[in-house]
């Protein structure tokens, strides 16, 4: 799992950029805050694929560590048709749906909430067209204890956690999230950055400084994405920076036409 992480590194450093240490006490205004942003344009991380088709099952990891062999339901409460099973430690085989009755929301809207701010000095994220998405929430009966350090002892165990996204990478202050998947009805490119801010108090050096790049080629049908997450904390405030790719590489695929 550390390789997958070390493996990406490339890409967030050549996004990664130290903004301008503010002077103390500066009063946390909208003018002051926007100053702080580093708005030097980034070159984007090259596209890795993101489609994995339609009328199929995908086989790969999961949030939790499962019981093997549990079902897989849409439902949270472990009713209705099954869609899949546990298959190993973090592993599931599940069918995706063709068809849903979940809404279909805006696509950009889904990548801007990857950064908790809309406080932006850059903003060049765009898409080749307005798109709209959904996505499935697939749930299983949740172990004895959650993975160690995901969930608080003191947190009252659901009966049904959710099998994506999922965490294949954890290392202090930093992640690797796969599994957001997302079905579409036609071709889309998202590509651009974002560079905001969000303060957290009185004082423009107590904000933090967040970074958002995204360069993906989706297809009509189902797609997945990761997500990658670097945080450089200061003694006041911080960085972190996110970049957004396909992941067609964390999932096999297996066609399920005719089952």
């Amino acid at each position: 799992m550390q390789r997958a992480l070390l493996c990406l590194l490339p890409v967030l450093l050549l996004a990664c950029r130290t903004p301008p240490l503010p002077q103390s006490g500066t009063p946390a205004t909208r003018e002051n805050l926007l100053a702080t942003i580093d708005a030097t344009p980034a070159p984007l991380a090259l596209p890795r694929p993101a489609d994995l088709g339609t009328d199929l099952s995908i086989q790969g990891p999961v949030q939790f560590a499962f019981r093997v062999g549990d079902p897989v339901y849409l439902t949270g409460n472990g009713t209705g048709e099954v869609w899949g099973q546990i298959t190993g430690s973090k592993q599931a085989r599940v069918r995706l749906p063709t068809e849903t009755n979940l809404p279909r929301l805006p696509l950009l809207s889904l990548i801007r909430e990857f950064i908790p701010s809309s406080l932006c000095a850059v903003d060049t994220l765009k898409a080749s067209l307005e798109a709209e998405y959904f996505t499935p929430e697939f749930y299983a009966r949740t172990p004895g204890t959650f993975s160690a350090g995901l969930e608080p002892q003191t947190s009252p165990m659901p009966l049904y956690g959710r099998l994506y996204p999922a965490v294949i990478s954890n290392e202090k202050n930093a992640f690797l999230r796969t599994g957001i998947l997302l079905h579409l009805q036609q071709d889309v490119k998202v590509q651009g950055e974002l560079r905001c801010v969000f303060e957290y108090g009185e004082f423009v050096e107590d904000a933090t400084q967040y970074g958002l790049s995204v360069n993906v080629d989706l297809k009509a049908g189902w797609n997945v994405l990761r997500q990658s997450y670097l945080s450089t904390p200061r003694a006041r405030g911080g960085s972190v920076e996110i970049v957004i790719s396909g992941a067609a590489q964390d999932y096999n695929t297996l066609v399920t036409i005719g089952e």
